[in-house]
């Protein structure tokens, strides 16, 4: 479920950052959201590609996102959605909300993935410390074990 998430978080960034160029291009809402969706592909695409369904067929947005809300959405993706809301009710610069809730996404992508990697390599110590290292210490005993044990039967 978390690596769903993850993926799903790095699917709303993909979009954030078209979705806020198209903005900065001059584009409104709505016309920079069909052109990032043009290309996407994916769960966050097709939730996306949804909303704008219904908003072309004459829905307002507050009610497309609110139907949106009702089915299960991804964190990332209903932070999406409300600042488009929030950005349409109060004319506010959408580009820069974008840019920062990409920011903020990639971010924690990458600590997920770190602390995953921390996971991993715990558990990649556990061969080295059970069987490497034991192997090694034996390699490194026995000829002097050997040559002990032939000085002692010498005496």
């Amino acid at each position: 479920m978390a690596k769903k998430i993850s993926q799903d978080s790095e699917e709303v960034v993909a979009i954030v950052a078209v979705l806020a160029q198209a903005m900065r291009g001059g584009l409104t809402p709505i016309a920079a959201l069909r052109q990032s969706l043009e290309n996407a592909h994916g769960s966050v695409a097709e939730k996306l590609q949804r909303v704008l369904t219904s908003i072309e067929l004459g829905q307002p947005l507050q009610s497309a996102v609110a139907d949106a809300k009702q089915k299960s959405l991804t964190p990332a993706l209903e932070e999406l959605l409300n600042k488009l809301l929030v950005a349409n009710q109060l004319g506010s610069a959408l580009a820069e909300q974008l840019d920062s809730l990409g920011q903020t996404l990639a971010s924690q992508i990458a600590v997920e993935k770190l602390s995953r990697a921390v996971a991993s390599e715990t558990k990649m110590l556990l061969p080295l410390v059970f069987l490497i290292l034991p192997v090694t210490v034996i390699f490194a005993l026995y000829p002097s074990l050997q040559i002990l044990n032939i000085q002692l039967e010498g005496i």
